[in-house]
C-alpha cells in the first residue's frame, strides 16, 4: 500500500509542472510572466511619453490568429497582408528562426490556456477595460519563444482613445542584461 501510495505521489510530482501551468502547456508561467516584466519595466516608450508611465495593462491576453503562422506574401493577400509573421519580406527571420522553431510558435499558439493575465506584472496596474469609454491601455499577446528561449515574438495593442492606438508584432533577442527588441514584423496605427 505505502509503495502505491508512493508511486502516486511521485507521478504527481513529475507531472506537476504542466498541470499547474496558466498560460501554456508548453512554456512556463514563469518564462511568459519574467518576459511581460522585463517589458513593461523597460519599454522605452513608458519614460518617453509622460501619459504612459502609469503603465496600465489590460487583464485580456492578445490572442494569436492562426493566420499569423502561415507564410504569407504581400504580392498576393494585401488584405491581411499585416497578419502575417514569416511573409517575404522578412527573410531575415529565416536566418533567425528555423523551421523547427516556426513549429514551435504555432505550438505555443495553440498551446494557450488563459485568455486573462492571472499574475501581476511589476510597476503596472492591471484593469479589465468595460464598456466604451476609451482609456489608456496596453495588452500584449503570450510572448512566443524559439525553441532556445534565446528569441521571443510578442504582440502588442496600445489604446489611447477613439481611432488613436496601434498594434505592433515585434522580435526580442536575449542579451546578458535582459531582452533587446531586435527587429519590427509588423505594425499598424490609427
Amino acid at each position: 500500500m505505502f509503495m502505491r501510495l508512493l508511486f502516486f505521489v511521485l507521478l504527481f510530482l513529475i507531472n506537476m509542472p504542466a498541470v499547474c501551468q496558466t498560460y501554456s502547456s508548453i512554456t512556463t508561467d514563469k518564462e511568459i510572466v519574467d518576459f511581460i516584466n522585463w517589458h513593461v519595466n523597460n519599454d522605452k516608450r513608458y519614460s518617453e511619453e509622460p501619459l504612459l508611465r502609469k503603465r496600465v495593462i489590460n487583464k485580456e491576453i492578445s490572442y494569436w490568429d492562426s493566420t499569423h503562422f502561415i507564410p504569407g506574401s504581400s504580392k498576393n493577400n494585401r488584405y491581411n497582408d499585416g497578419m502575417y509573421l514569416f511573409k517575404d519580406e522578412h527573410k531575415f527571420l529565416d536566418t533567425i528562426f528555423t523551421a523547427e522553431d516556426k513549429e514551435f510558435f504555432f505550438q505555443q499558439f495553440r498551446s494557450q490556456l488563459d485568455s486573462q493575465w492571472q499574475h501581476s506584472f511589476k510597476k503596472a496596474k492591471q484593469r479589465i477595460v468595460v464598456g466604451s469609454k476609451p482609456k489608456k491601455w496596453r495588452r500584449y499577446s503570450l510572448p512566443l519563444f524559439s525553441i532556445d528561449k534565446n528569441y521571443v515574438i510578442l504582440m502588442e495593442d496600445y489604446l489611447c482613445g477613439h481611432l488613436c492606438g496601434y498594434r505592433s508584432i515585434n522580435v526580442y533577442k536575449r542579451t546578458k542584461d535582459g531582452w533587446e527588441l531586435i527587429y519590427p514584423i509588423s505594425w499598424g496605427i490609427s
